[in-house]
């Protein structure tokens, strides 16, 4: 086994050895036929180890200078994905030990976008990842990121990598917000360049969860950038990544003082909300967002979001008297909006919502909470008549019922309904992907429900569920369960 595997090695150092001389077009079978080999059989690396060091003394030097020179036809993917194979076994230490740390920086400041990204994807296996917070790794990585000159795909990596690493190191995290790090990251920040703040707020994104106390380095001047810059901004996409970046950080865990530090930035977003129907290109581009952002702010802080809509009026548009269900952005608010709010703040409006194809997203999002879906089932609201349920399209019927049935409030409900029931098992020829996949969905949740809570549907549902999954045939007895449950 050894010898063919010597053999399969030897047969990449000749024919790279070749490329580099210009002597033969470059052949990818070869690599491809050597990586396969050398990943499905890991034990001819790791076993005899001896002869995995000597493939690796044979292949890095070779394929690393293949790396770093131009060369017409070189599929530079496959050269760093054997690469990245002969040394996955091999820790950051022993990495180190063939490819020093000196060269991995070098690689890394190449840019030559492959052999960066081979140098970041072995820096990545530090660990601990603290080992590289006294070296010149983690500085060498913020210049790739704070760079409009680095290629995206390294850009990526290198996101990823530094995510990672502070995410896992404090002493990493420590390195990465303090001194010439801190300096580069919060010049790029404010420096007014979208596609670089995107960067390093994604970045902060990632971090921010890990950040705790005692080990909490992410000062506050990433976080808490000037409110002006957000409300008043003409850069549309700076504006729309900094609400972005807000929504982001508050649905993620985050430091309980996160929301008082940021509550000036909060209030320029409301702000800038309420002067968007005055400014139809700002209204077009910005208004999603908005909206999204809104939709986490009133789940997660419903007390602030509270705040701020008796300032700015935020929800105007969703009252009894200005309502229009034919608005997208109505539709859109409301299926984004805290349910529990809508339902506290704005429970007439519940009452108004019609049944239709376009509201089924409204009703999506405020069944999950279970004083508004008993509302909604109740008098003349939209899920009061079953038989106006069925005369859904049959897309947007499955919809609604997979939040429905994932609550034990709307299994109750749902059984209650049999001619839904029905809908739901007995519908022939489903043949749309988005419908059948929802109607899966359904009988997912369904089966995960105690078997009292299906009552006389326990058994008909289970059944289907098993034909569903595993195409077996079983007699229907449609009427006779639906005659016992309207009993």
């Amino acid at each position: 086994m050894a010898e063919q595997t010597d053999s399969i090695v030897q047969n990449v150092i000749t024919h790279l050895t070749a490329v580099l001389s210009k002597e033969t077009s470059f052949d990818s079978l070869i690599l491809q036929r050597a990586d396969t080999k050398l990943s499905l059989d890991n034990s001819l690396l790791i076993e005899d180890a001896a002869n995995g060091d000597k493939i690796l003394q044979s292949l890095l030097p070779l394929l690393i200078t293949v790396l770093r020179t131009p060369l017409d036809g070189v599929d530079y993917g496959l050269v760093v994905s054997l690469l990245s194979t002969v040394l996955s076994h091999k820790s950051y230490a022993e990495v180190v030990q063939f490819i020093s740390q000196n060269d991995l920086i070098e690689g890394l400041q190449s840019g030559v976008s492959h052999l960066q990204i081979a140098c970041i994807n072995q820096i990545t296996k530090a660990n601990p990842p603290d080992i590289l917070a006294n070296t010149p790794v983690i500085l060498v990585l913020v210049k790739l990121i704070a760079s409009r000159q680095v290629e995206s795909e390294v850009v990526y990596a290198v996101q990823k990598a530094l995510s990672l690493l502070a995410s896992f190191g404090h002493l990493v995290r420590r390195r990465l917000f303090s001194g010439d790090s801190l300096e580069i990251l919060t010049s790029s920040l404010f420096n007014g360049d979208s596609i670089l703040q995107a960067r390093l707020m994604n970045l902060i994104t990632d971090v921010l969860p890990f950040d705790k106390a005692p080990n909490q380095y992410i000062p506050t001047e990433l976080i808490a950038f000037p409110p002006e810059g957000i409300s008043h901004d003409d850069d549309l996409l700076l504006v729309l990544n900094k609400i972005q970046f807000y929504r982001d950080i508050i649905s993620n865990p985050h430091p309980s003082t996160l929301i008082t530090s940021i509550s000036p930035q909060i209030e320029a977003v409301a702000v800038l909300y309420s002067k968007l129907e005055n400014d139809p290109v700002m209204e077009s581009f910005l208004t999603n967002e908005t909206l999204a952002f809104f939709g986490v702010l009133s789940s997660t802080y419903m007390a602030v979001f509270r705040e701020l809509d008796v300032k700015y009026k935020l929800t105007h548009t969703l009252e009894s008297s200005q309502l229009n269900f034919n608005n997208a952005a109505t539709n859109m608010f409301l299926s984004l909006l805290s349910p529990r709010y809508v339902y506290e703040f704005l429970s007439d409006t519940i009452r108004l919502i019609p049944l239709r194809a376009h509201t089924v997203r409204v009703l999506r999002n405020l069944v999950k909470h279970e004083p508004s879906f008993q509302l909604l089932v109740s008098g003349s609201c939209a899920l009061a008549d079953q038989t106006k349920i069925v005369e859904l399209p049959y897309l947007e019927l499955m919809a609604l019922l997979v939040p429905i049935t994932a609550t034990t409030w709307g299994v109750n409900g749902l059984v209650r309904w049999p001619k839904v029931v029905d809908a739901i098992l007995f519908k022939e020829d489903v043949r749309d992907k988005d419908s059948v996949s929802y109607r899966r969905e359904v009988f997912d949740n369904l089966v995960k429900s105690p078997s009292q809570s299906l009552g006389v549907w326990n058994e008909p549902i289970r059944t289907k569920y098993r034909e569903l999954v595993h195409g077996v045939v079983h007699r229907e007895a449609h009427a006779a369960v639906a005659d016992e449950s309207a009993s």
